[in-house]
């Protein structure tokens, strides 16, 4: 965020960033008496064509650490939560949710028992609260604790919210909060659900597809998140770091399930972009508990979303303001297929 004169020049900036903002809270410069000079702040009081001076508050920057990091366990243990700021409390919450002030405060060791997304904060009166810190932990039951596989593993579990896309027929494509966690084969060439995930992530997953959302085998789009459910990149079984991934389903029209991949793997071999792929073996649990058997639902292509991107869709970005050359020369993406909620498309006549 920045301000800039006619002429380009910059008068101010925020940088590299803006910091992060909290409702009712602002945040900007305020001038300190006796040192001549300004200084960033948040304040709480607004004082409109005037300066700022009157509700400067602070900003607790302390991270609550957890003692046990997050991943795959077989049986119950208790977690302790600490902050380093010692005027600070720590609220928590079990299940996904941000944590607030109207949270669980802290006092004693946790017991995790089963699936939990365990997420928390240091909060100090008359600071805004710190960053939320979360750590996740997924349960085996014992049909599972042996599952290996020669092709990588992929695991979600939404936390108990149920079916992804099914059970609202008003939004089936949102977004639902979920972990999604990914074993890579290990030396001896196999995967297995007990090892350490490569990957561990809050996430969220949907349902993908229009008509295809009715086929008994659907397919899915996962998009990682980070705390405060931004995209957030990862690399994923050597493919380049992105937010955006699609679970391709074969069903009806590729029983062989190598028809796409193959084409997608010539065309990268040419030298022009095709979506990567990996076959995986994927779980989706909906019901909360710990992931067994029943949470299995096949073999699926794991493959990038297309979409800009200099890993992906090399083109620029336009906005509305591009209107003329040399702005709108180049590439464009043009998707062929239903409308989804949200999405604008066109239609021309038929020739």
């Amino acid at each position: 965020l920045a301000l800039v004169r006619p002429d380009g020049s910059i008068c101010h900036e925020f940088t590299p960033r803006f910091p992060s903002q909290t409702s009712d809270i602002s945040y900007g410069l305020t001038y300190i008496e006796g040192f001549d000079r300004y200084q960033y702040g948040y304040f709480d009081s607004p004082t409109p064509r005037s300066e700022n001076g009157q509700g400067r508050i602070g900003i607790v920057e302390d991270k609550v650490n957890f003692s046990i990091e997050g991943g795959i366990f077989t049986g119950a243990f208790q977690l302790t939560l600490d902050v380093d700021n010692p005027n600070a409390d720590i609220y928590y919450t079990v299940d996904d949710t941000e944590p607030t002030i109207h949270s669980t405060r802290y006092s004693n060791p946790i017991s995790i028992t089963t699936m939990s997304a365990v997420r928390a904060r240091a909060i100090e009166p008359g600071k805004i609260s710190g960053p939320v810190s979360g750590e996740y932990y997924v349960f085996l039951a014992s049909s599972v604790q042996d599952f290996n596989s020669d092709l990588p593993l992929l695991v979600i579990d939404n936390f108990g919210k149920g079916a992804l896309g099914d059970n609202d027929a008003t939004t089936p494509h949102l977004f639902k909060s979920s972990v999604v966690g990914i074993f890579s084969p290990q030396l001896d060439g196999r995967s297995r659900l007990a090892d350490t995930p490569e990957i561990l992530t809050r996430a969220g997953a949907k349902v993908r597809g229009v008509s295809s959302s009715t086929f008994a085998k659907k397919g899915y789009a996962i998009e990682f998140w980070d705390e405060h459910n931004q995209d957030k990149s990862l690399p994923v079984l050597d493919m380049p770091a992105d937010s955006d991934w699609v679970l391709y389903a074969p069903y009806y029209f590729d029983r062989a399930m190598i028809r796409n991949s193959l084409i997608f793997a010539l065309s990268n071999q040419t030298g022009r972009y095709a979506p990567r792929t990996r076959f995986v073996e994927v779980f989706l649990n909906t019901d909360g508990g710990a992931l067994n058997a029943g949470d299995y639902i096949g073999v699926y292509v794991l493959m990038e979303k297309i979409k800009r991107g200099e890993e992906r869709v090399a083109v620029e970005k336009l906005d509305t303001t591009n209107n003329a050359e040399p702005e709108i020369a180049g590439g464009y993406i043009f998707k062929n297929d239903w409308l989804e909620s949200g999405e604008i498309g066109w239609y021309t006549a038929m020739g």
